[in-house]
């Protein structure tokens, strides 16, 4: 509560400073200008940078109580070998993007104290950090900021964290991370599990005695696999909690050095969990773990500094891999308290390497296969269900089996506020006195339900997780990735895995592009076919890309942006798990264009790609497609004489890529002729073209609709009919599973 009204007061002289009558604000647009301002800031002013795209800007804010901003959120836009320090204190830093640049020293350095960093995304640097608190910075907050896609560091050297908070030897840094995102850092084939790009560092080695007193809260972090630790807690005293831990493989959170720390209120989903190399009193409560064929918590024997107290507490376990005791090698973790604990369904052993010293008390297993051979565990009947939110938790308390009352608390660090004596769930709901229910959650009277408090549309900045104004909810089950910077327009393709996803395999894949004439269009309008072909173990992926009334563009550009696309899948194939010889592209009307034409067209290139990688897909899946731009064809009047450029029945030759066509027999844009036409043609220069006739139906017949409870049937049978195409290719197993899928998955479409 302390730290709590230290910084509201901070927030309040922040306040005052800035709407003193003195303050000023300038707006520049060039570091000429900002030279010429700096030194007539004073504290309370405000900075304002214009939109647009700076290369090669070198900041150092040494002001106090300056309020620096983007024009606009997201649309100031730094690269090349651009880079800030903060050096002063009480600045506020938002709404900034770092992007693709490439420096030899840090992105962003906080020397300052009692800063907020806000809005920032740092996205495709090659650099040292991208984020740095010095020993220098204390009480600073950053908040709702993206780190995703640090590059690797050059052959034969190690990769460098994405985020460093140093520790000083006196002062503790009361530094705060939260609402962040960090995304898709990822260490090259074969560079081992210490390469060193872990997401967040707390602390170096030598700084492990060091009293650090970092939290980190409600952030995400997914496909963080640049090293095998994903958070590397080496100093003392720091919570680690709410955050959510999703898709990292065998990376996982690290207590590796400093004794004294909290875990508590997390989410480990489909990777590892938590491993505790070094130290003692470490707290592990509250937390949810579904991790799957990876261990759930790894406790190491190690000489350095051997674990001791270590407690863990009202964690649940659902279908969750080992807990690994470290029992071998001389230097045994020592008391070691594992609590009312709740197991669902465990896949395999609940814990395996034990020293025989543990103290198992009051776990329970919620199974109806597991037998309970150890002591400290029993089973129960009480029914454990899915809720609306995909979690586990039991419907009503699960009794403890004897009447011993224990005192949990073992830890509980100054001034920061936790919840050491753990009186509320992972869901926020009160627990009535000391006989707590085993596991994370508490089932008391009008309980709050398990639910992730970080997700991709819960953190980050508000910019990139908005079009035109609109959060995409819909798409939260899929990870964005930046595929094309055109000035301050950051293209995204929103990509999802299969099902049973396994990072050592490269899948089949399937980019499906948005009709609306090359004029407007959403995103989701493929959606449900993306979440069909991800449960048939393709990874699927969503594109956007520019049209004439968000961007005032041609249908060349859109053209030169689906090559662009595609080129980025190849490129990325590691990142992605994708198999680069197995890339399908699809859409409807417009967006079938883009497919068809980036499958028959030479040409419309963008000069900024690797244009050695093959931009061409490998199949075709077209909903009623736009095939002829020429004078007859659609869209002549804004292509004109150069529609050979850009028209796919005018550029068919060997080599073509198969396709499939579907297509109403009343469609008013695409006539059924012309089909037949681009049918002809591809099958006289060799290549496959089924074509399918649906009699009487519009334009854009295929689409998922629902009437009351019945989905549109031609959702079904053109879905059917692509998964026998690809089954037929190769890129498919099985038979289709569309009619299982329609009456287990709901969609809102937007």
């Amino acid at each position: 509560m302390v730290i709590n009204k230290i910084r509201a007061l901070f927030f309040l002289i922040c306040l005052l400073n800035i709407t003193a009558v003195s303050a000023k604000t300038s707006i520049v647009g060039s570091l000429k200008e900002y030279n010429e301002r700096k030194n007539v800031l004073v504290s309370g002013d405000t900075l304002i940078w214009r939109n647009g795209l700076y290369n090669d800007i070198k900041l150092t804010i040494k002001t106090n109580g300056l309020v620096i901003m983007a024009e606009v959120p997201g649309k100031v836009i730094f690269s090349g070998s651009s880079s800030v320090i903060l050096s002063a204190d009480s600045l506020i830093f938002s709404g900034f993007q770092f992007i693709d640049g490439s420096i030899t020293n840090d992105v962003l350095t906080v020397e300052g104290s009692k800063n907020i960093v806000s809005n920032i995304n740092i996205s495709g640097y090659t650099s040292h950090y991208y984020f740095h608190i010095t020993t220098l910075g204390r009480y600073n907050t950053i908040e709702y900021c993206n780190f995703e896609e640090k590059h690797p560091a050059p052959p034969g050297k190690e990769g460098t964290s994405i985020f460093q908070v140093a520790v000083d030897s006196i002062n503790p840094g009361y530094n705060i991370i939260r609402f962040c995102s960090f995304k898709n850092h990822i260490a090259p084939r074969n560079s081992g599990g210490d390469y060193g790009m872990e997401a967040l560092r707390i602390g170096y080695s030598f700084q492990s005695k060091f009293i650090s007193r970092t939290i980190v809260e409600y952030c995400f972090f997914t496909r963080c696999n640049g090293d095998g630790e994903i958070i590397s807690n080496k100093a003392r005293e720091n919570i680690i909690r709410y955050n959510t831990f999703i898709d990292n493989g065998a990376s996982h959170l690290t207590l590796r050095h400093g004794s004294n720390n909290s875990v508590y209120g997390n989410f480990f989903l489909n990777g590892a969990g938590i491993r505790i190399k070094e130290g003692g009193t470490q707290m592990v409560y509250n937390n949810y773990f579904s991790t799957g064929r990876f261990f759930s918590i790894s406790l190491e024997n190690y000489h350095v500094d051997p674990l001791k107290d270590i407690l863990i507490t009202n964690n649940t376990f659902v279908r969750s891999g080992t807990i690994k005791l470290g029992a071998t090698g001389d230097f045994k973790p020592e008391m070691v308290h594992i609590r009312k604990n709740l197991f669902i369904s465990p896949a395999g052993m609940i814990f395996e390497n034990s020293t025989g010293k543990e103290k198992f008390q009051n776990n329970v297993i919620c199974s109806a296969t597991k037998k309970t051979d150890s002591a400290g565990f029993y089973k129960t009947d009480i029914v454990c269900e899915m809720n609306q939110f995909g979690f586990y938790q039991p419907k009503e308390q699960i009794p403890v089996e004897d009447s011993v009352v224990y005192d949990v608390s073992m830890l509980d660090i100054p001034i920061l506020d936790d919840d050491s004596h753990i009186n509320s769930d992972i869901a926020g709901n009160e627990r009535p006195g000391p006989l707590k229910t085993a596991g994370c959650f508490e089932p008391v009277l009008n309980a709050r339900s398990i639910k992730l408090y970080a997700s991709s549309e819960q953190t980050g900045p508000s910019y990139l997780r908005n079009e035109d104004g609109q959060v995409i909810n819909s798409l939260s089950e899929f990870c964005g990735y930046t595929y094309k910077q055109v000035d301050t327009i950051g293209l995204k393709l929103f990509v999802k895995k299969p099902q049973d996803f396994d990072d050592k395999i490269c899948y089949p894949a399937i980019i499906f592009f948005f009709g609306g004439g090359w004029n407007s269009g959403n995103i989701t309008q493929f959606r449900p076919h993306a979440e069909y072909f991800a449960s048939r173990g393709m990874v699927t992926v969503l594109a956007d890309y520019r049209v004439k009334n968000r961007h005032n563009t041609s249908p060349f550009d859109a053209v030169s942006d689906a090559k662009s696309a595609i080129r980025y899948l190849r490129k990325n194939f590691e990142l992605l798990n994708i198999d680069t010889s197995a890339i399908v592209a699809s859409g409807g009307s417009a967006g079938g264009h883009l497919a068809a034409a980036a499958a028959t067209i030479s040409g419309l290139d963008d000069p900024e790609d690797d244009l050695s990688i093959n931009a061409r897909p490998d199949v075709q899946v077209l909903f009623n497609p736009v095939f002829d731009n020429g004078p007859s064809g659609y869209g002549y009047e804004r292509i004109g004489n150069r529609y050979t450029e850009i028209s796919p029945i005018h550029n068919i030759r060997k080599g073509i890529p198969p396709a499939i066509v579907f297509l109403g027999t009343n469609d008013r844009l695409i006539p059924v002729e012309t089909a037949r036409l681009y049918k002809q043609r591809m099958e006289e220069e060799g290549s496959r073209c089924d074509l399918f006739l649906y009699d009487g139906q519009p334009h854009g017949f295929f689409n998922y609709r629902k009437d009351e409870d019945l989905v549109n049937p031609y959702f079904i049978k053109t879905v059917r009919e692509t998964d026998i195409f690809l089954r037929s290719i190769g890129f498919l197993k099985g038979d289709p599973e569309i009619d299982i899928f329609i009456k287990t998955v709901k969609y809102l479409i937007i």
